[in-house]
């Protein structure tokens, strides 16, 4: 069984809906044999939710702490184990850092009644956080430098502040007239810089350097914004200018070796572009000869990032990661050539990352390797596509996901892919000549070998997904260039030729083969259409519409969308959506004299049946989970992808569980 990479968002909490065989519709025109039944209210695990917030905090080589995909992670022990601990509550953190494992502070931005920066602090790994300051009402702050537990620096708003008591009294520091704080950078209680912008409007920036900790005063002005600033103990500095358009492309990067008293152009915004560098700056490091400039995209997705390195104090500068998409957050050198990255990889998901030889090899080390993609062979053995930090990894499990490890990587990211016992097969899309026509390569994998082979090639149409019929029959939905439908294309040879089917479908239908006779296929009508309904039929291979199992109106009061569809035979099968419910009530927003029409109302629904759609048991999705993979393995065994975690029921959804990580 192939998953179908389509996102759903939700946990499996079911509600009591009838109990017995009482019969609830979706509509109030409910569609003849369409009959809901009620099951008992699933147990759900608690996974933390999707957050954008990702902060890297290295007190050293093997201390570290992270916000990592919602939740706070520290480690002692260079991340063999982790400790987790939750964030303070209504907050979004903007600035982390720890002085010890146990002791840290975090910046954030509260979304309670009033919206404002909050620091707190932690002296137990942050199962307890205390409010150390509160800034004033729709400020921001994103700088904070603790050099010690007792001093440290932060920036709210327009304003320095410094503390000498672990943060229980601020004061504020005054900076030369007119100047705005930006990235703070600090070597001892004594000795720092603050970048700073004017007040004036002025795209005049500066760098302001104190030795006292106390007063500030300029060691470099320029026309340009600088970015990050890196300031070492013996007087050693670099600072990275941005491009004057203020587009996705570094400026030059400058050092100083006396503290900025003067300055150097290490290496031109020519140069650093010839390297690599194409983007936004994630975070710069340096010690001794070996420097980190991570780079991040931002909106400009269609080019990757990564980390460019130096190993000869910037005289030349190479990528790492950057065939694998990685997006830099921050970066963290707590020796030289030896430290952390923080990034968000190719499937969304932020992890860390650890080097001991300047980047030539990282250890991924948050989080595990959990797939993205699912396809189980039997209730313990499954494969896996996609981890954190690798778009094109395959990974497998023989213990119902609780671990998962590489197999043989392939050289692409597949489109799509599927496991029989022995056998694997993998579609991978490419493009030739003028009129870019997609040709589909099929790659197989062989238990025992542990290569990848390509062993065909269909041209004209793209993979969509592959699944595994039994007896060396595979069947693979293809989307065909210049075309408004999917087909069908089938091989009884393991991949080695392909016969199209007749079974067509319009674009964006989701289609599920579960033998040599049919499949379902859910279409759902065009998204400009005001009226209609989405259908769910079983169909012959021929192209055949046997019959329709279940209507879901598109508009009207109550609307549903289809999200994914996951079968194991003609009986059993998951169908996920999204129903919203259009409010009839008025409000009147504050400062405003008219009414208007409240919000609707979303939820997500996972519909199951065991009699091929005669009847449903409906599950409500609370929106705090996001599934990125549904499949089933029998009628009472399934698993799904959740915020870069596996859970899997092992009795058809009462209860849920996490498998992995």
């Amino acid at each position: 069984m192939l998953p179908k990479v389509v996102a759903v968002a939700s946990c499996l909490t079911a509600s009591l809906v009838l109990a017995g065989c009482g019969v609830r519709h979706v509509s109030g025109k409910p569609s003849d044999g369409q009959a809901f039944i009620g099951a008992v209210t699933a147990k759900c695990p608690q996974v933390p939710a999707l957050q954008n917030s990702a902060l890297l905090s290295a007190v050293s080589y093997s201390t570290v702490a992270a916000v990592l995909n919602g939740r706070l992670e520290i480690t002692t022990d260079a991340g063999l184990n982790w400790n987790s601990a939750t964030l303070p509550a209504h907050t979004f953190p903007m600035a982390l850092d720890f002085v010890s494992p146990t002791t840290g502070w975090v910046l954030t931005f509260s979304s309670t009644r009033v919206e404002r920066p909050i620091l707190y602090k932690t002296t137990d790994g942050g199962r307890i956080w205390h409010k150390e300051f509160e800034g004033s009402a729709n400020a921001f702050g994103d700088a904070l430098d603790m050099v010690s537990p007792q001093v440290g620096w932060l920036t709210i708003g327009s304003t320095l502040y410094r503390t000498t008591t672990g943060g229980r009294q601020w004061h504020v520091v005054n900076l030369p007239a007119g100047s705005i704080p930006g990235q703070i950078d600090f070597v001892s209680a004594t000795q720092g810089w603050t970048t700073a912008s004017s007040q004036s409007g002025s795209t005049q920036s500066s760098i302001l350097a104190t030795h006292d900790g106390i007063h500030f005063h300029p060691i470099l002005s320029t026309s340009h914004s600088v970015g990050p600033i890196d300031l070492q103990p013996n007087g050693q500095g670099y600072a990275l200018e941005s491009n004057p358009s203020e587009g996705p492309q570094f400026g030059s990067l400058l050092t100083t070796r006396n503290a900025g008293r003067s300055w150097s152009t290490l290496t031109s915004a020519y140069q650093l572009g010839k390297s690599g560098a194409y983007g936004y700056v994630g975070g710069m490091a340096f010690g001794g000869k070996t420097g980190w400039i991570g780079t991040t995209n931002g909106a400009q997705g269609f080019q990757p990032s990564g980390v460019l390195i130096t190993a000869n104090s910037g005289a030349t500068w190479h990528t790492v990661g950057r065939h694998r998409g990685w997006a830099i957050q921050d970066v963290a050198m707590t020796n030289p050539g030896r430290g952390w990255i923080l990034a968000r990889g190719p499937l969304g998901l932020n992890f860390l990352a650890r080097t001991y030889d300047n980047g030539r090899h990282w250890t991924v080390v948050a989080p595990p390797t959990s797939p993205n993609s699912l396809d189980f062979i039997s209730p313990g053995v499954g494969y896996g596509l996609g981890i954190a930090n690798n778009a094109a990894a395959v990974v497998k499990t023989v213990d119902a996901g609780h671990h998962w490890v590489p197999i043989k990587l392939p050289l692409h990211v597949f489109s799509a892919f599927g496991f029989s016992h022995h056998i694997g097969l993998g579609a991978y899309d490419t493009y030739t000549g003028n009129q870019a026509v997609p040709v589909t390569n099929l790659y197989r994998f062989t238990a025992g070998t542990n290569r990848w082979h390509l062993v065909s090639k269909l041209t004209g149409v793209s993979g969509l997904s592959l699944e595994f019929l039994g007896h060396r029959n595979w069947v693979m939905a293809v989307q065909v260039n210049g075309s408004f439908n999917n087909s069908l294309e089938l091989s009884v040879d393991n991949g080695a030729h392909w016969k199209k089917l007749g079974l067509v479908t319009p674009l964006g239908a989701m289609v599920n083969v579960v033998n040599r006779h049919g499949a379902w296929v859910f279409s759902n009508p065009a998204k400009t259409s005001s009226t209609g309904e989405g259908t769910l039929s079983w169909n012959g291979l021929s192209g055949t519409t046997h019959k329709t199992v279940l209507r879901l109106p598109v508009a009207g009061p109550v609307q549903y969308s289809a999200n994914r569809i996951d079968f194991l035979n003609a009986q059993v099968g998951w169908v996920f959506v999204t129903k919203t419910v259009m409010s009839h009530t008025m409000i009147r927003k504050p400062g405003s004299k008219n009414k208007v029409r409240a919000a609707p109302h979303s939820s997500q629904i996972l519909y199951d049946t065991t009699d091929g759609g005669r009847q449903w048991t409906e599950w409500k999705l609370p929106l705090a989970w996001t599934i990125t993979a549904a499949n089933l393995v029998t009628s009472q065994i399934g698993y799904l992808s959740v915020n870069g975690a596996v859970v899997g029921t092992q009795d058809g959804g009462a209860v849920w569980h996490v498998s992995a990580p």
